[in-house]
Protein backbone atom coordinates (compact mmCIF):
# COMPACT_ATOMS: atom_id res chain seq x y z
CA UNK A 1 0.00 0.00 0.00
CA UNK A 2 1.06 3.19 -1.16
CA UNK A 3 0.43 6.75 0.38
CA UNK A 4 1.09 10.57 -1.29
CA UNK A 5 2.32 13.01 1.25
CA UNK A 6 3.29 16.69 0.62
CA UNK A 7 7.52 17.03 1.15
CA UNK A 8 6.73 20.92 0.29
CA UNK A 9 4.28 22.91 -0.93
CA UNK A 10 2.81 21.98 -4.62
CA UNK A 11 5.21 18.64 -4.53
CA UNK A 12 3.98 15.05 -3.67
CA UNK A 13 5.76 12.31 -2.34
CA UNK A 14 5.22 9.17 -2.63
CA UNK A 15 5.91 6.39 -0.04
CA UNK A 16 4.57 3.02 1.32
CA UNK A 17 2.52 3.32 3.71
CA UNK A 18 3.12 2.30 7.17
CA UNK A 19 1.57 -1.54 8.59
CA UNK A 20 1.08 -2.30 11.87
CA UNK A 21 2.53 -5.72 10.78
CA UNK A 22 5.41 -4.75 9.05
CA UNK A 23 5.78 -2.30 12.02
CA UNK A 24 6.03 -5.04 14.61
CA UNK A 25 7.92 -7.37 12.41
CA UNK A 26 10.51 -4.94 12.07
CA UNK A 27 10.96 -3.92 15.88
CA UNK A 28 11.00 -7.25 17.22
CA UNK A 29 13.12 -9.48 14.69
CA UNK A 30 16.44 -9.43 13.08
CA UNK A 31 16.76 -7.93 9.59
CA UNK A 32 17.42 -11.50 8.04
CA UNK A 33 14.05 -13.01 9.41
CA UNK A 34 11.98 -10.03 8.59
CA UNK A 35 13.52 -10.29 4.98
CA UNK A 36 13.09 -14.46 4.90
CA UNK A 37 8.92 -13.99 6.09
CA UNK A 38 8.43 -11.07 3.21
CA UNK A 39 9.19 -13.52 0.87
CA UNK A 40 7.61 -16.36 2.40
CA UNK A 41 4.57 -13.81 2.70
CA UNK A 42 5.14 -12.83 -1.36
CA UNK A 43 5.36 -16.04 -2.50
CA UNK A 44 2.23 -17.72 -0.77
CA UNK A 45 0.36 -14.50 -2.25
CA UNK A 46 1.46 -15.29 -6.02
CA UNK A 47 0.66 -18.82 -5.22
CA UNK A 48 -2.31 -18.04 -4.42
CA UNK A 49 -3.27 -15.72 -6.75
CA UNK A 50 -2.61 -18.41 -9.46
CA UNK A 51 -4.16 -21.70 -7.61
CA UNK A 52 -7.49 -18.94 -7.55
CA UNK A 53 -7.64 -18.83 -11.22
CA UNK A 54 -6.53 -22.23 -11.52
CA UNK A 55 -2.96 -21.59 -13.95
CA UNK A 56 -0.88 -24.45 -13.52
CA UNK A 57 0.72 -24.70 -17.05
CA UNK A 58 4.21 -25.19 -17.82
CA UNK A 59 5.05 -22.03 -18.35
CA UNK A 60 3.96 -20.30 -15.13
CA UNK A 61 5.27 -23.78 -13.04
CA UNK A 62 9.02 -22.69 -14.61
CA UNK A 63 8.32 -19.00 -13.45
CA UNK A 64 7.28 -20.46 -9.77
CA UNK A 65 9.98 -22.45 -9.75
CA UNK A 66 12.66 -19.55 -10.06
CA UNK A 67 10.80 -17.17 -7.85
CA UNK A 68 10.90 -20.11 -5.18
CA UNK A 69 14.75 -19.93 -5.59
CA UNK A 70 14.88 -16.46 -5.64
CA UNK A 71 12.76 -16.05 -2.65
CA UNK A 72 14.58 -19.08 -0.85
CA UNK A 73 11.26 -21.13 -0.13
CA UNK A 74 11.99 -24.31 0.30
CA UNK A 75 10.23 -27.48 -1.02
CA UNK A 76 8.66 -28.69 2.17
CA UNK A 77 7.33 -24.41 2.32
CA UNK A 78 5.70 -24.75 -0.57
CA UNK A 79 4.02 -27.88 -0.11
CA UNK A 80 2.74 -26.17 2.78
CA UNK A 81 1.62 -23.93 1.38
CA UNK A 82 -0.11 -25.20 -1.63
CA UNK A 83 -1.76 -27.63 1.09
CA UNK A 84 -3.27 -25.03 2.88
CA UNK A 85 -4.50 -23.64 -0.36
CA UNK A 86 -5.89 -26.97 -1.50
CA UNK A 87 -7.45 -27.24 2.14
CA UNK A 88 -9.11 -24.11 2.15
CA UNK A 89 -10.55 -25.04 -1.25
CA UNK A 90 -11.99 -28.06 -0.29
CA UNK A 91 -13.66 -26.70 2.78
CA UNK A 92 -15.00 -23.41 0.99
CA UNK A 93 -12.69 -21.16 2.96
CA UNK A 94 -10.71 -20.23 0.14
CA UNK A 95 -11.98 -16.61 -0.75
CA UNK A 96 -12.08 -15.52 3.28
CA UNK A 97 -8.04 -16.89 3.06
CA UNK A 98 -7.52 -14.61 -0.18
CA UNK A 99 -8.80 -11.93 1.49
CA UNK A 100 -6.78 -12.59 4.62
CA UNK A 101 -9.57 -13.16 6.84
Amino acid sequence: VWTASASTPGEACVQPAATPALETMSMNMQPGVVAARLSTEAYRDVLSVLFAQGKSDTKIMVLMSKLRKELNITAEQHKSILSQLQHAKATGTLPALLQGE
